[in-house]
């Protein structure tokens, strides 16, 4: 039954990917940021 809503709705489907995609590089892409600002913050700090 899945596989009949995947077949009659791939548009669905790719927006769904790129959705989860963007939100997943967001998410690295903050976790990035506050790891560098954190070693900054610990190379300030001592």
């Amino acid at each position: 039954m899945e596989l009949e809503i995947n077949l009659n709705k791939p548009y669905d489907n790719n927006v769904c990917a790129i959705c989860l995609t963007g939100r997943y590089s967001i998410v690295v892409i903050l976790s990035v940021r506050y790891i560098i600002n954190f070693e900054l913050f610990l190379l300030t700090a001592f």
